[in-house]
């Protein structure tokens, strides 16, 4: 969870002898949830991606991801090559996985409709098509997905 996060970049920080700090940069919704909007999430996400100082972890389903950089798109293609203010931003993720490319690139609506959800649903970022879905769980509420920062200080 947070903790082991915490915990695991703490130990990296000692063992290369640096300053850095980690926590939870939006998670709206459970245990540990931030007090931030996902216009300010995606604010200092962008910003924080173009600091070498940074890394991002997006928990989601079971899985981590790293946010590794963004592009905004105009919602109109007939606007590609002019200043428009309506326009997605889609994340560019890495992951390690057997069954799946290692970059992908999501909607950032899409993930914080997912770190929206509350158990037993679910949006599974890699696969935004099946729509939201049901955990087989007894437990009713929060949400464990979240995105979390480590930085040199």
């Amino acid at each position: 969870g947070n903790q082991t996060l915490l915990r695991w970049f703490l130990q990296l920080c000692v063992k290369y002898g640096v300053k850095g700090r980690s926590g939870i940069l939006y998670k709206p919704v459970g245990l540990c949830s931030t007090n931030i909007s996902a216009n300010e999430a995606l604010m200092k996400l962008k910003i924080g991606l173009q600091n070498c100082q940074s890394a991002f972890i997006y928990h989601c389903q079971n899985h981590y991801f790293c946010p590794i950089g963004y592009e905004e798109t105009p919602d109109d293609p007939s606007e590609a090559y002019l200043a428009s203010n309506n326009t997605k931003t889609w994340l560019f993720v890495g992951e390690c996985s057997k069954t799946s490319p290692s970059i992908h690139s999501l909607k950032w609506r899409d993930v914080v409709i997912d770190l929206n959800c509350k158990n037993p649903d679910y949006l599974d970022s890699r696969n935004v098509k099946k729509g939201i879905q049901k955990r087989k769980t007894k437990k009713v509420g929060g949400n464990l997905h979240c995105i979390k920062y480590c930085e040199k200080c």
